[in-house]
């Protein structure tokens, strides 16, 4: 899985990934899906969506999900899986409760039409609450590694 912000010249790496979680500009997809299709490849991949609609974070906003599913999902090199998002960092981590929701909203908004599998939202720290609004999916990075030293 490749998960993370994806920059342009790094999508001809994303090809040796079997999912990318990060799919959140149009440009991106079209370019992974034409590297894919020359290798004769294909890969699964989530939309990254800016719950908190948060300037500094990248992903689709809510109120163009609908649209950017519409485009992506008919790249016949990448089979849109799902959804994925980080809420906001607030404390109490049960303040993010209210984003999570909001995320399986539309999650089972865009399911059925979409054929959506995977929603993949909670880390570590609110993996609980997020699995209690609905995540499939959850990156439990730090407590199975430990915190990382930078």
């Amino acid at each position: 899985h490749f998960i993370g912000h994806i920059q342009s010249r790094k999508v001809k790496y994303l090809s040796d990934y079997q999912y990318v979680q990060s799919i959140d500009r149009l440009e991106i997809a079209e370019d992974l899906n034409d590297r894919l299709e020359k290798l004769e490849k294909g890969i699964y991949v989530l939309v990254e969506v800016n719950i908190g609609r948060e300037p500094q974070k990248s992903g689709v906003f809510p109120e163009r999900l609908g649209e950017f599913l519409d485009r992506v999902s008919v790249l016949s090199n990448l089979k849109v899986l799902g959804l994925m998002t980080m809420p906001p960092m607030l404390y109490p981590v049960e303040d993010r409760r209210v984003y999570f929701r909001e995320a399986s909203q539309l999650f089972q908004q865009f399911k059925s039409q979409y054929h959506l599998e995977v929603l993949s939202m909670g880390t570590s720290d609110d993996y609980l609450l997020a699995i209690q609004e609905g995540s499939t999916m959850v990156r439990l990075g730090t407590c199975l590694f430990g915190r990382r030293s930078f």
